[in-house]
């Protein structure tokens, strides 16, 4: 297996796929539904607006497609991702990377898409492999602290089951 790969729902992500996950969880994290379906405007959203999923999904999948999209995209995730951009935005793949293991415990859900949109706005190739890892590495911190969140509080419970 090399390691550029990342797996959603024991699948292969890599290549186009995998710029498109990424792009969808910064969106996610981003966006709220109504920024997204903005983006998406004209492109048959209103069909969208039952399954927010949808929404995201469609969003990254057109603003690979289309330079139009991937303009109103960037437009709003620079603004929203400003803080972010500021601090990674000029960062070499190999310093987003130091930052994520020097942050990793630290890091917010914004601070990673930060880290996540600064790699995939540059729409190089290069680093790839890091916007594959820092994608999977997001997914884990998002559903860890979920998955942290709605844990019982009272030690020893999970044991006794």
């Amino acid at each position: 297996m090399r390691m550029n790969r990342m797996f959603n729902n024991g699948r292969s992500i890599d290549g186009e796929a995998g710029r498109i996950h990424a792009l969808r969880l910064v969106l996610l994290a981003a966006l709220d539904r109504d920024d997204a379906l903005r983006c998406l405007e004209g492109e048959g959203a209103a069909a969208l607006c039952r399954w927010p999923s949808g929404i995201y999904a469609a969003l990254g999948h057109a603003a690979f497609a289309s330079p139009r999209i991937w303009g109103r995209c960037q437009a709003r995730l620079d603004a929203v991702l400003a803080g972010q951009l500021a601090e990674h935005g000029a960062a070499s793949p190999a310093q987003i990377a130091e930052r994520f293991h020097e942050g990793r415990d630290a890091l917010s859900s914004l601070e990673l898409a930060g880290m996540l949109w600064s790699l995939l706005r540059r729409q190089e190739l290069h680093g790839e492999a890091l916007l594959l890892r820092l994608s999977a590495e997001f997914e884990v911190a998002i559903f860890a602290g979920s998955i942290a969140d709605a844990r019982p509080s009272t030690p020893g419970r999970l044991a006794a089951h």
